[in-house]
């Protein structure tokens, strides 16, 4: 017979410890805080989540770079990785300007941005919202002016 068929097959969900994506993720984004005199604290977690963890990678790795860039100098960006009845829940929070929380949906829409004069922001969280999706995993944004911007990625349980 023919191998396979043709088409994108969904991404294995197979339960990777979270830890690890966090150790890549602290990897990866350690040097653009430290340039920006921002503290990245992963929280260490023995949670397994249902998840993809290179699909889940590029949604936090997203999220960090969100939030170093819109977090002022001597700032700090929390990561960490809570389960309860719901889930895995990863949140990443940040003590950054914030955002206006009546704004906060359009900010998921493709190229819309929190300051028109740099780019980035708007594509980064479209691609986090559509990869998401395709890990079946929710996002919760909640943030206020000048005291930061918390956002939850809920995986299924």
């Amino acid at each position: 017979g023919a191998p396979g068929h043709a088409g994108v097959s969904p991404p294995a969900l197979v339960p990777p410890p979270v830890q690890p994506v966090f150790d890549a993720l602290a990897r990866s984004w350690q040097r653009a805080a430290a340039r920006r005199d921002i503290t990245l604290r992963f929280h260490p977690s023995d949670v397994v989540a249902r998840t993809n963890a290179t699909l889940l990678e590029i949604v936090l790795g997203n999220l960090a770079g969100n939030a170093i860039k819109y977090t002022p100098r001597g700032g700090a960006v929390d990561f960490q990785c809570v389960q309860d009845a719901a889930g895995v829940r990863i949140e990443v929070a940040d003590t950054g300007i914030g955002m206006d929380p009546d704004a906060v949906e359009s900010y998921f829409c493709a190229f819309t941005q929190a300051e028109p004069a740099s780019e980035g922001l708007g594509v980064g969280l479209w691609i986090v919202r559509q990869t998401a999706h395709a890990l079946g995993a929710g996002i919760g944004v909640s943030s206020s002016l000048g005291r930061g911007t918390r956002v939850s990625v809920t995986l299924p349980a």
